[in-house]
């Protein structure tokens, strides 16, 4: 009887070696993944903040692009305010010469 209650405690005994080992493996995993959680999340917020810049730089090039358009419909319009000029200058000067043949 004692010998059968010595197996017992040695069987426990390795059983439980066995179970503080599987829990020692489990703690090195969990560890592990905690490390690449960690390193994921460190990557995602890289990620984040290199989103925000680009999407910053995005927009300050669409308010570039906004101001050159209206630069150059400002342009245009003086542009074509020239052009009224000059057609309204030589229209005058045809009437002019007109004029001046018809007399």
């Amino acid at each position: 009887l004692v010998e059968v209650h010595q197996r017992m405690h040695e069987r426990t005994g390795a059983e439980l070696d066995e179970q503080e080992t599987k829990a020692a493996l489990h703690a090195v995993q969990l560890d592990a993944h905690e490390a690449e959680l960690g390193a994921s999340r460190r990557e995602i917020s890289q990620l984040h903040t290199s989103l925000k810049a680009s999407e910053a730089a995005a927009l300050e090039h669409e308010m570039s692009l906004e101001l050159h358009k209206g630069e150059l419909q400002e342009s245009s319009s003086k542009m074509q305010s020239v052009h009224d000029l000059a057609t309204s200058h030589q229209d005058a000067h045809r009437r002019s010469s007109a004029e001046v043949d018809a007399r």
